[in-house]
This record gives C-alpha cells, sequence and structure tokens, in this order.
C-alpha cells in the first residue's frame, strides 16, 4: 500500500495534544482566505519542518510539502499546537520574516534535507486587532495606543485602507515605509502624515516617484537638488516646472523633462539657460523626437548631426528640406525617409543631390519606391531591373524604354505571365511571349498574329493548356505535331473542333488520331470516307478495323467499294452499307448471298421494292419484308407466290399497307379483317362506299359509329341516307354535313334547325356556300364581322335585304 501522506489540517486526538490545546489561551475564530487547491503529496517533495520558539525550545515538527504556502504551514502548526495562524509569525534565518504568498520551496529547496522557522507568538490583544484592522482598516481608530503604536497592524490597517495612517502613534505616521504605503494608494494621505517626513530626502525621493506632485510639500533645500527633481520628473515632466533654478542648471534635469515634455520644456525654462538648451544636443534630440518640426527651433550647428537628422526623418521625411545639405543625401537617411513615404524621393530627387546609386539601394531594399522616381530613373535598366527582381507588378511603372526591352520584360514574366499585358508590344516578341505561354497558354489570345502562326510557341502553349490551341492561326491548327499533344491532355475532345479542315482531311493524321481514341471519328472529314488508302489501313489496324469501318458505311456507303474482301462478306458491314444505298449488294453479291439475309433484303426493299422481285419465295414469308414493299406499291403483292397470296391477304398490317394507298383493295382482304375497326375505318376515310361491300351485320354496326358517320359525310351528303336519326341532332356530324352541303339543314326538325342556326359554325359553312341564309340564322350573327363578310363575299346583294336593313 502506497505510504499516507500529511496533511496540514489533520487533528491529533493524542492526550498531550488536547491538554495543550486547553493550556493555550482561546483567540477570536477567524477567517482564512481560501486559495486554489495544493497539488498531491509526492514523498520527493516532503521536508520536515522544526518549529522553535523565540526562546530555540522545538515546539513541533511539521511533514510539509515544499509546493505549500505560509498559509498551509500554520494550518499545520494549529494542527500539531493549537495556536490560530493570526497568531502565529514565523521566522526563517537571519530573522526573516515569511511572506504569505511564499512558497516553502523558495526557502526550503530540494537540496535541503530539513529546515527551521522560529515562532513568534502574538497576543492575544494584538491577533484580535491585527484580524481587525485586515478586514475595517479604519478599526484602527478604537484600538489601544498600544496597538496603535503596533507596526503590524498599523500596516495591516494602511493596507486596507490608507486614511487609516491618520490614526497611527506618531512615531508610526513618520515611518518610511508605512508612509509609502499610505501614498501609493491615496496621495491625499500626504497631509496625515508628520510634517518632518518631508526633510527626509530619501523618502522625498521615493514619494515624488509615486506622484511627482508630492514634490510641493519638499522643502525648499529639496527643490534645488536635481536627485529629487530627476525622481518627480520620472512621473511627469511637468515637475521641472516647480524646480528650483540651480535644479535646471544641471542639464540632465532639463534633458529628462524633454523626453515627454519637449521643447515646451526650453518656453518653461530660465530665460538665461535658453540659449544653452538650443545648443545641446541630447535635449534637441529628445524635442526632435518628439516633434520633427523642433528642427526650426534648435541651433542651427545641429542640423548637421546625424542622429538629430534620422530622428527627425524617422518622423516625416519633410524634414530633408531642414536638415543640413550634407546630410539631406546621406544613404541611410534618405533610405528611412523614403521607408516613411515613398512619395518624398520624388521630391528629394527634384530638391535635393539623391544620384543614381543611392537611388538603386534604395530601390534594391523596397522596390514599391520605383513608383515614385521620375521617367529618366524608372528608364535606368539597372534600377528597373532591381525593381522587376523583387516584384513583377514594377514592370507597370517601368519608363517605356524598359518596357520594349525584353529582358526586363521577360524578367517580370517568369515571375508571373500576365506581366507582359503591361509591355503590349512584347506580346509580338517571340522569346518573350515562350515565356509567357510556358506559365500560361491561354495567354496566347493576346499575342500578336506573327506569334500564333508560330508553332514552336504554339507547342509550348497547349502542352501548358490544351485549351490554349483555339486561338493559334488556322495554318498551326493544322499541324499534327501541334494538335497531337493539346488532343492528348483533352478528355472531351474539344481539341477537334479548333482543328483546321486541311487537318481532317490528312489521312495520315486522322489515322494517328483514331489509333489515340476512337471517338474522334465523328471529325474525319467526308473526303477519307472514299480515300482507298485510309479505308485500307483502317480496316487492316487491329485496334480499328470492322467498328470503324461499319461507322463509315453509315456516313458513306461508297467506302464499301474499297474495303478488303474479308468485311465484302461481314453481313454486319453489308447491311450497314445497304442501308445507306442497297446498291451495296450488287458490291457484295461475289462474297456473300445477300438476298438470303432477311436484314439486308429488308434493307433493299426498304428503299426499292422492286428488289422483292429477287428475292426467293421464302422471303415472301417475312411480314416485315413484304409490307415494306407493299407500303411503296400495293401491286406487288400481285407477283407474291400463288400459295401464299391468301395468308397474305388475311394479314392486317398488309391489308393495311394497300388500304392507305388504294381504299378499294379491302374488298380482297380475308372476310375476318372486315372486324378489324381501325382498319374499315381506313378504308372508310378513303371512300365511304366501300361501307356497302361490308357484311351487313358490321355495316349496321359501323354506320352507328360517329368516326364513320362522320368519314362518310365528309366526302358525300348522300351518305347521310344511311345516317342513323340520332345523328341529326348531334351537332358535330351536322357541322361535317352542312360543310358539304348546308341544304342538310331543312331536312332536319324544326327544333333542330332553330338548335343548328344558333351554332356559329354551322352557320360560318352555310353563308359561305349561299350569303342569303344569314336571314335564317340567329340574329346576333348580323354583328359578327367574319360571319358577315363571308356572307357577303358569296352574294353582295345580301345588305339590301330589307330585314338585314
Amino acid at each position: 500500500m502506497a505510504s499516507k501522506q500529511p496533511g496540514p489540517k489533520k487533528k491529533l486526538k493524542s492526550k498531550q495534544s488536547s491538554k495543550a490545546l486547553q493550556k493555550v489561551p482561546t483567540a477570536p475564530v477567524l477567517e482564512i482566505e481560501e486559495l486554489s487547491p495544493r497539488p498531491p503529496l509526492l514523498t520527493e517533495d516532503l521536508v520536515d519542518v522544526i518549529v522553535y520558539t523565540t526562546t530555540m525550545r522545538k515546539l513541533c515538527t511539521i511533514k510539509a510539502y515544499r509546493g505549500w504556502r505560509l498559509c498551509d504551514l500554520k494550518d499545520g502548526i494549529w494542527a500539531e499546537c493549537g495556536i490560530e495562524q493570526i497568531a502565529q509569525k514565523l521566522v526563517v534565518s537571519g530573522h526573516k520574516e515569511m511572506s504569505e504568498k511564499t512558497l516553502l520551496a523558495d526557502f526550503f529547496p530540494p537540496s535541503v534535507q530539513g529546515a527551521a522557522v522560529i515562532l513568534h507568538r502574538r497576543s492575544t490583544e494584538q491577533a484580535e486587532w491585527l484580524q481587525r484592522c485586515r478586514e475595517y482598516g479604519l478599526q484602527l481608530e478604537f484600538a489601544p495606543q498600544t496597538i496603535k503604536a503596533d507596526y503590524e497592524v498599523v500596516m495591516a490597517a494602511v493596507m486596507k485602507n490608507p486614511k487609516a495612517i491618520q490614526f497611527a502613534a506618531p512615531e508610526l505616521r513618520s515611518n518610511k515605509e508605512i508612509m509609502l504605503v499610505a501614498i501609493k494608494q491615496d496621495i491625499d494621505t500626504a497631509d496625515f502624515l508628520d510634517p518632518g517626513v518631508w526633510q527626509n530626502r530619501d523618502f522625498v525621493i521615493q514619494a515624488v516617484r509615486v506622484d511627482w506632485q508630492l514634490l510641493r510639500m519638499a522643502c525648499e533645500e529639496f527643490l534645488r537638488d536635481p536627485e529629487i527633481v530627476l525622481a518627480a520628473i520620472e512621473g511627469n515632466w511637468d515637475a521641472v516646472s516647480a524646480a528650483a533654478p540651480e535644479a535646471w542648471e544641471y542639464m540632465p534635469v532639463p534633458r529628462a523633462a524633454a523626453v515627454t515634455g519637449g521643447w515646451t520644456v526650453h518656453n518653461v525654462a530660465p530665460h538665461y539657460l535658453q540659449a544653452r538648451l538650443r545648443a545641446d544636443k541630447e535635449f534637441a534630440l529628445h524635442c526632435v523626437r518628439l516633434d520633427w518640426r523642433n528642427l526650426e527651433k534648435i541651433d542651427e550647428k545641429l542640423l548637421a548631426d546625424f542622429d538629430i537628422a534620422l530622428a527627425a526623418v524617422r518622423q516625416d521625411w519633410r524634414a530633408l528640406r531642414w536638415i543640413h545639405k550634407d546630410l539631406q543625401a546621406h544613404e541611410e537617411i534618405v533610405t528611412v525617409a523614403v521607408e516613411h513615404n515613398f512619395l518624398c524621393i520624388t521630391k528629394s530627387l527634384d530638391e535635393l543631390p539623391i544620384e543614381q546609386p543611392l537611388v538603386l539601394r534604395i530601390v534594391q531594399q523596397n522596390w514599391e519606391a520605383f513608383a515614385h522616381l521620375n521617367e529618366e530613373l524608372r528608364s535606368d535598366k539597372e534600377i528597373a531591373n532591381a525593381a522587376i527582381s523583387q516584384n513583377w507588378r514594377a514592370l507597370e511603372f517601368a519608363g517605356e524604354a524598359r518596357k520594349n526591352d525584353p529582358e526586363i520584360v521577360g524578367l517580370a514574366c517568369r515571375q508571373d505571365p500576365r506581366a507582359v499585358m503591361k509591355a503590349p508590344l512584347m506580346l509580338g516578341h517571340k522569346g518573350v511571349m515562350s515565356i509567357v505561354v510556358a506559365a500560361d497558354g491561354m495567354l496566347l489570345e493576346k499575342a500578336f498574329e506573327e506569334v500564333k502562326e508560330d508553332p514552336s510557341i504554339v507547342k509550348i502553349a497547349v502542352r501548358q493548356n490544351w485549351q490554349a490551341l483555339q486561338f493559334a492561326s488556322e495554318p498551326v491548327r493544322g499541324m499534327k505535331d501541334v494538335v497531337f499533344p493539346a488532343l492528348k491532355n483533352d478528355p472531351s475532345l474539344t481539341v477537334m473542333d479548333w482543328t483546321a479542315p486541311s487537318l481532317r482531311r490528312d489521312p495520315a493524321a486522322m489515322l494517328e488520331f483514331l489509333q489515340h481514341d476512337k471517338a474522334i471519328f465523328p471529325w474525319v472529314d467526308d473526303e477519307l470516307m472514299v480515300h482507298e488508302r485510309f479505308i485500307y489501313n483502317v480496316s487492316h489496324d487491329s485496334k480499328l478495323g470492322r467498328k470503324i469501318v461499319i461507322q463509315m458505311c453509315k456516313r458513306n456507303w461508297k467506302c464499301f467499294e474499297y474495303v478488303p474482301d474479308f468485311l465484302k462478306a461481314d453481313p454486319e458491314v453489308i447491311l450497314t452499307a445497304a442501308q445507306q444505298d442497297w446498291h451495296a449488294i450488287e458490291i457484295a453479291e461475289d462474297f456473300y448471298d445477300c438476298w438470303m439475309h432477311p436484314k439486308i433484303v429488308l434493307a433493299a426493299v426498304s428503299q426499292d421494292y422492286t428488289n422483292i422481285r429477287n428475292v426467293n419465295s421464302t422471303m415472301w414469308d417475312n411480314l416485315e419484308i413484304v409490307v415494306a414493299a407493299v407500303s411503296q406499291n400495293w401491286r406487288i403483292l400481285e407477283e407474291a407466290p400463288d400459295f401464299l397470296m391468301r395468308r397474305l391477304w388475311s394479314e392486317e398490317e398488309v391489308v393495311r399497307a394497300a388500304v392507305e394507298q388504294e381504299p378499294s383493295v379491302i374488298k380482297k382482304a380475308a372476310k375476318p379483317l372486315w372486324g378489324e375497326r381501325s382498319l374499315v375505318l381506313k378504308a372508310c376515310q378513303g371512300d365511304w362506299t366501300i361501307m356497302e361491300k361490308c357484311p351487313k351485320e358490321l355495316e349496321r354496326i359501323y354506320w352507328k359509329d360517329k368516326d364513320f358517320v362522320v368519314a362518310a359525310l365528309s366526302q358525300s351528303i348522300d351518305a347521310l341516307k344511311k345516317v342513323p336519326e340520332s345523328y341529326w341532332e348531334d351537332k358535330e356530324v351536322m357541322r361535317v354535313a352542312v360543310k358539304t352541303d348546308y341544304k342538310v339543314i331543312y331536312k332536319c326538325s324544326n327544333w333542330a334547325q332553330k338548335t343548328l342556326w344558333e351554332d356559329r359554325e354551322i352557320v360560318l359553312h352555310a353563308v359561305q356556300q349561299n350569303g342569303l341564309v344569314l336571314t335564317e340564322a340567329d340574329e346576333d350573327f348580323i354583328y359578327d364581322v367574319e360571319v358577315l363578310q363571308a356572307a357577303v363575299k358569296q352574294n353582295w346583294t345580301l345588305p339590301l335585304n330589307g330585314n338585314l336593313l
């Protein structure tokens, strides 16, 4: 098990400890300030602290942790001996009292195995008043005289409330430490101090450092003391105004005041000292550091001082005008001025003797100064090179001579290709543009035409960005060596849209492109579809071969003539060519029996129905082929084999294809097909009289079908005789009938006639045949412009009719 670590607040239950507690006078219960939790005890950090009385009698031994504070040790002593913390005053070697916030490790480092402290036990009265004054400093007012003369109690009261010093005993009101603690918290407590303390030089020095205004409390002799005045100036330079003239004569005094007071110190100085201050370098330097404009007030000889000139220029470059001319061209001073304001160099060059080497060094340190040089210096190659080497944007400010210098522009473009836009003439320089497009190929768009016509530059551009090809000239876009690198980097094949037509007609180039990616085929020019050598190479290429040949046949069937014999015997290749033109079969006949292949026959017959004559009787059994032929000419059915004739006329698709050309051929159809409503309707729409050939039971059904009625009436009004009476009141049917002959309206009942003459479409069809029937229509149609115009157009005498008038 781990050893048990000691704790400072552990209470002993031994009889000896109990007796000790009974003998010790009780003290007031004290509130102990809460501190942060202690870290866990470590064996190697333990130390045995022996506590002795003032008579050097051993009181107890405390096993303590070096990380303890003083309060922790006092807790341990309280637990061991029963002495309250407030009554304890612990002293280490040399009679040095331990501070409340001090760690034991500060007194007893790890190298020390043991430690000893001396316990000074406070009286009950002292402990009580110490606690009260720590809580409320002004309690000192009610303390006994002996307590008011107690250093510890008074110090505790003053630390809590500085005004408590007024209640301290006279000898403590003149105590240096207590007085300083009071005035540091409240300067007004100086009024409570013993007047004699202001004769103490050491105290006055420390007091004026706390607040310079306490200098007013000092005696006349101390106002002449430079050390005391300097101490006051540390707090505020204005303290010098209270000093005696003798203190002013000690130069460190006005110099110290000038650090923060500046030239105002000169103005408040004794008159006889002002000339001396103006000529004093250190005083002048402090003033200039605060305000460079003080240059015009200091002695003229100091304008030649380097330190003063540098301090002024660091604030404002305009100080260059005030300093001595020998310093106006000094490298360090001018450099500092430029760092402060780049604009100053323009002024400096006009007014000050600054030469090219100095300007060069300034630009080498900061390129931005280059922008503020005059045209002559911005055209200097060495200066321009120094600026652009740091930042390509400096090219924008370079002189025209440098913007037209390929070496300078190239230097900028190596940093950023956009730099070429700052020198437009270089867009036509091939050397510069090679650098530009190597970094950003798309900038080829901005180049001059002669650059776009250079294959070597375009190659560099497309290697950087394949999209740059679109900006090349057409002849260059027709070069295989230029286009192919771009094509390799373009998965979308957009490059082919930019290629020149001449390249698409180049058989060697297109073959290489197809070998790279078959998807390029749509861009191959149509001329190559009949290029014998190109077709031969594609056909014999293991990666291309049959698939590409099939695509070529789709674009131009004539390429089939040049394909190798083994492909002329390929049914799929033949079919693809024949679908474009059936004459391809004639080329393939020696290599393959095309007329025995249903799909090939269908392709041929679909283009020319007479090709069905070339097939044997088995192909007539293929309905798709027969329908393709019949759709062109139904009479080809008459050439069908006799044994298939009846079957073909019983096939709805075949009959429908024939009926669409000649409705009457439905008469040849097998009787069951008369029951196919859509087929019979198709025939009826071509010739309504075909209904008479329909079986009687079906004829009655079809005449009850509105679609049949409409189809018949649209051809002849005679069909109305077959129409059931129920349709005489159907407006849709009657509209068709009236369109054929308006007189049909009069065959309807009176009620039906009234209804029909109210229908606008029926009236419009009627007046188009006879304008005068408008008088029979509903009165509202007289005001219908379209109806009235149709009626007048048919019979112009209509408006003369009295009823209309």
